[in-house]
């Protein structure tokens, strides 16, 4: 064996393995960098409701909240793992959409304290009408670190289990508006993450475009002291990859745009995602503050 020309900190077989004397050819995932630790935004108490609209017509409700922050004790704490904060969505269709089909989804998602990563997540969506390709659907997602999750997927009496390699620290869909909300942007300034939404590993390229107001601003964002001149405008684009990063040929990409208050409540008044089949919008319809903050609370009229 040679001397290598470059300072080593192994010797013999092992500095050769080290720096093998071959082209290394294998393909290996996105080399992109980990979201930055964002989990600070997270208080328990925090709560947001939303009104639906697909293409313009009333569709539905959604709320998401800040359930708790769970401790590490015992084992976990052993083991230098950090606390978890569990966070929670429901959804539900009426109007239009309900003479087809009624959907209810529930999401829980529990992630990092400290850096926001996703740990486990549980979907159940129950459908019901004409229009069910299945009656009761249950998907959870176990984030097992080093860019690694396995998703247990049943419908009806089907399941299916998968496992995946993934970006580290890839957010699931709930955790990724939570990461969205704590983003501060520079006019121009850009953030990269990726989401697992079932089974299909989303790239999301996000824009900030400044101080931007909407077309027409929600009564309660109004009620609660939020103008024109205090919402930021983020635009992204989400993107189907596969493991290595590459766009998946055939699917198109889905873009978004979300108006968010600039304080420091970091509040989503107007969310919208253009869809192959129409425009679905999130339009703010309730607050509340977390438990700790001296925001004072909204009156009932104003719920």
């Amino acid at each position: 064996m040679r001397a290598p020309p470059y300072p080593i900190s192994v010797t013999g077989w092992s500095a050769t393995l080290d720096r093998p004397r071959f082209d290394d050819r294998r393909r290996r995932g996105p080399t992109s960098a980990p979201v930055r630790p964002w989990a600070d935004v997270l208080s328990p108490g925090l709560k947001f409701r939303f009104e639906l609209y697909f293409s313009g017509n009333p569709t539905g409700t959604v709320e998401a909240s800040v359930a708790s922050r769970i401790p590490a004790n015992g084992p976990e704490a052993a083991r230098g793992l950090a606390d978890t904060v569990e966070l929670r969505a429901y959804a539900s269709t009426s109007g239009v959409l309900g003479m087809f089909a009624t959907v209810e989804d529930e999401m829980s998602s529990f992630v990092d304290a400290n850096s926001g990563a996703s740990v486990f997540t549980t979907n159940i969506v129950r459908r019901s009408g004409l229009m069910t390709p299945y009656k009761l659907r249950v998907t959870e997602t176990s984030f097992e670190g080093r860019g690694f999750a396995r998703v247990v997927d049943q419908k009806d009496e089907r399941r299916r289990q998968v496992a995946s390699r993934l970006p580290e620290r890839t957010l699931d869909p709930l955790s990724l508006i939570a990461w969205v909300r704590s983003l501060k942007l520079e006019p121009g300034e850009r953030a990269v993450a990726h989401t697992l939404d079932i089974r299909a590993l989303l790239r999301v390229d996000i824009v900030s475009r400044g101080r931007e107001a909407p077309a027409k601003i929600p009564s309660l964002a109004t009620a609660l002291g939020i103008g024109g001149d205090d919402l930021e405008l983020l635009e992204g684009t989400m993107t189907r990859v596969d493991r290595f990063g590459e766009p998946v040929k055939g699917k198109d990409p889905y873009t978004f745009r979300a108006w968010v208050s600039a304080d420091s409540r970091r509040i989503p008044v107007i969310m919208e995602t253009n869809i192959w089949v129409g425009t679905l919008r999130l339009i703010l319809a309730g607050y509340d503050p977390p438990h700790a903050s001296t925001d004072a609370p909204l009156k009932p009229s104003e719920q």
